[in-house]
Formats: structure tokens, sequence, C-alpha cells
């Protein structure tokens, strides 16, 4: 998807080279200059959309990363209920 900057409460924070996720999108971080954060939108199969100023801005971290066991789906099988 596009490029995009964001504006966050406070860009210390945040981390070049990391994800974040605002409501059901997944951003890449490229570039931070204050508050400004610059990203890649819609990352791992997420769709870029609209947010409110305020969303709550989650960080995705390498340790997250480390916690997920190598194969785990969550359960997911593809199946839509």
């Amino acid at each position: 998807m596009g490029d995009g900057d964001i504006e966050v409460n406070d860009g210390t924070t945040l981390t070049k080279g990391t994800y974040i996720y605002i409501g059901q999108e997944e951003m890449y971080i490229e570039k931070i200059i204050g508050n400004t954060v610059r990203v890649r939108r819609g990352q791992d199969n997420t769709i870029a959309q609209s947010h409110v100023g305020g969303s709550p801005v989650l960080t995705i971290t390498g340790a997250d990363d480390n916690l997920i066991e190598f194969g785990d789906d969550f359960g997911f099988n593809g199946n839509v209920f």
C-alpha cells in the first residue's frame, strides 16, 4: 500500500524499522521526525483505513514476534462462521 505521515502524541515512544497497529491496520515505520511518523500502510494483508485522532497506537516488537511459535496460525483454519 502507500506511504503516509501520521501525527502521534509522542514520537519518542516509537522506533524506526518496527511495526505499529492502529485499529485494524498494520503499518511499518520508515521515519520519525518529532511527532510525525512516516509509515508504509496496509502491511501484512491489512487494509489502509481512516483513523480518528487519538486512536491508540499499538507497537509490535521483535520480542512480540519471538513469543509466536513457528507455524502458529492462532487457531485460524480459514473457515469463516
